[in-house]
């Protein structure tokens, strides 16, 4: 909890397609390595919609949803240090603010 009010949390999320399957897993550490929460969940769409890029996306989405979840929860501040991922594209779209 301590690391969520000093935004020092980290996120870490990844996706991955397979066979027109998508899929997600991700975790929320507290920096310490004594508290987390993770979880994980399929890709929905069309077979023909699947990609890895589209699971990329989806674990980033459920990973920022889960944060703003605690904060929302416990009234903390709005930030996170680290969220990582394998998928840079999808990262970098996720995070465009223009």
């Amino acid at each position: 909890m301590n690391s969520l009010r000093a935004g020092s949390a980290v996120a870490v999320c990844n996706g991955s397609y397979k066979e027109g399957k998508g899929a997600s897993s991700w975790v929320i550490e507290d920096g310490t390595g004594e508290g987390s929460v993770s979880g994980f969940n399929w890709v929905n769409g069309s077979t023909e919609s699947q990609s890895a890029y589209r699971s990329e996306l989806a674990g980033i989405f459920a990973t920022m949803m889960m944060v703003n979840e605690i904060w929302s929860f416990y009234g903390l501040p709005q930030e996170v240090s680290t969220l990582a991922c394998d998928g840079e594209s999808a990262l970098q779209l996720a995070l465009d603010k223009g």
